[in-house]
């Protein structure tokens, strides 16, 4: 009846009739009446149980990246090896089994002339004490010459 009454206000047969309050609620309990026997769906979200993790080989993973840059007309991908070579070519660096064992002596050589040796760990790498601090005349006449450049008028 509520169903019949909206459709005739719906299609205006009745005009600019209002809908009252009556058909209002008439059509809400057909609604109620309508979802609760309607059939019950549920939805689960996804759990950390519910789903699966699934393992691919590198070589599973190689063949699937292939494919892929073929069906997308790109350069094959490269090994990590193979692309930390390229990355040294093009930096200029070589890798470290191709520095051959006399430039790395000689390294070590220019090394020890500029900063010194250390040996056995005696050496801690600091400078001696009388390298550190000045003599009391050197500060003397540092601070004189500081005067004299910023000599105010």
């Amino acid at each position: 009846m509520a169903q019949d009454q909206a459709e005739s206000v719906a299609n205006g047969e009745e005009g600019l009739c209002m809908l009252t309050t009556s058909v209002l609620v008439s059509l809400c309990k057909d609604i109620e009446e309508a979802a609760k026997n309607a059939p019950k769906v549920s939805f689960q979200e996804p759990t950390a149980e519910t789903s699966e993790t699934v393992e691919i080989s590198k070589e599973e993973e190689e063949a699937r990246r292939q494919k892929r840059a073929q069906r997308f007309n790109l350069p094959t991908p490269t090994s990590d090896a193979e692309k930390a070579k390229k990355r040294m070519e093009r930096f200029g660096t070589a890798p470290t089994s191709s520095v051959s064992a006399a430039e790395d002596e000689e390294k070590k050589k220019k090394r020890a002339e500029r900063f010194g040796t250390v040996q056995n760990g005696a050496d801690s790498g600091k400078r001696p004490a009388s390298e550190v601090t000045s003599s009391a005349e050197d500060e003397e006449a540092k601070r004189k010459a500081r005067m004299l450049r910023f000599k105010t008028a």
